[in-house]
């Protein structure tokens, strides 16, 4: 896998957008800042999620929040 390994290196503020179901990694991050990240994937509606992301965060939502809703 080595040989086919590309580092894309980016300036502060940058979007980098790739496929996820891509094998990748991330160094580790040495600002004060967290790193953020979306990760997208969209199927058929007839085709169940793999992780359900409302259960998953229910701890860590406010039950008043309209995210909360679901």
């Amino acid at each position: 896998l080595q040989k086919y390994a590309e580092r894309i290196l980016a300036p502060r503020g940058s979007v980098v957008v790739f496929d996820s179901r891509v094998y990748h990694r991330g160094a580790e991050n040495h600002s004060p800042t967290p790193r953020r990240a979306l990760n997208l994937q969209y199927t058929r509606p007839f085709i169940k999620q793999q992780i359900n992301l409302a259960a998953l965060m229910a701890d860590h939502i406010d039950p008043e929040s309209p995210l909360a809703q679901h």
